[in-house]
């Protein structure tokens, strides 16, 4: 069961990330922009699923998609992967969070930076907030 589940979301992973790079293909062809490079952040890489899960991942570079793998069991290290990603220019992220509170302001900064951020895994609890708009 854990192996069909684990091989499931390795496909999943597969299908998500072909087509976000899809989307970025069809953008950035117009703009003659090189390599798409997607930042995939994942908890570990001891756990079987999220090997799992980074090979699926990786099995999608070639010349034209560059897949940036780490992994990080810390709230605050992960925040820092994601700024080293927009500091890199990446067309896309792909994380699993350790925290769903804690990763928000670094979805927020690669939002702005024009950043999709692709959640897997676990739910990210935004809070909406009503700022003075009178």
């Amino acid at each position: 069961m854990k192996n069909t589940k684990s091989t499931l979301f390795a496909v999943f992973t597969i299908v998500i990330i072909t087509i976000v790079g899809y989307f970025i293909y069809q953008n950035s062809s117009k703009t003659n922009v090189g390599v798409i490079k997607i930042g995939y952040l994942v908890p570990t890489l001891e756990n079987p699923f999220f090997v799992n899960m980074t090979n699926g991942a990786k099995s999608k570079s070639n010349s034209k998609l560059e897949v940036l793998v780490q992994a990080s069991p810390d709230e605050l290290k992960q925040n820092q992967i994601i700024e080293n990603y927009i500091t890199q220019g990446v067309d896309a992220i792909c994380v699993v969070p350790i925290n769903s509170e804690t990763i928000i302001p670094a979805i927020i900064k690669a939002n702005k930076a024009g950043i999709p951020v692709i959640n897997v895994d676990n739910k990210i609890r935004f809070k909406i907030t009503l700022e003075g708009y009178f």
